[in-house]
């Protein structure tokens, strides 16, 4: 999208894509983590406690993985709106335009600040 626009997208965009990276890096290592350990738990009997913190981290990789990927969502959303003609009917919203007037948004420039 940037070759399209011919400059670089918003700094709130690159970031939040970024976040979205670093959760789902941190959920892979959260499973892995899991993975490794189900096996020495069978080894070992009971370790319950240990069990728990780890299904614990997991559930909060997960949730923050699940807060990432809307935020990415929308800076995308963003960054393809900035990046279309502004002359012109979207193909997206069925001709009508202006896809951030619907959604309750001036503009995607302010949307994306408030990612």
């Amino acid at each position: 999208m940037e070759c399209l626009r011919s400059f670089p997208l918003h700094a709130n965009i690159c970031s939040a894509l970024d976040r979205h990276l670093e959760a789902i890096h941190i959920t892979q290592a959260r499973r892995k983590d899991e993975f490794l350990n189900s096996s020495s738990r069978q080894k070992q009997g009971s370790a319950y406690l240990r069990e728990d913190r780890e299904t614990i981290l997991l559930a909060s990789a997960l949730k923050d993985l699940s807060s990432s990927t809307r935020k990415s969502r929308s800076a995308l959303w963003c960054a393809l709106q900035m990046t279309l003609p502004k002359n012109g009917a979207s193909p997206l919203d069925g001709g009508a335009g202006d896809t951030c007037s619907s959604l309750g948004q001036n503009s995607p420039e302010r949307a994306v600040h408030t990612l």
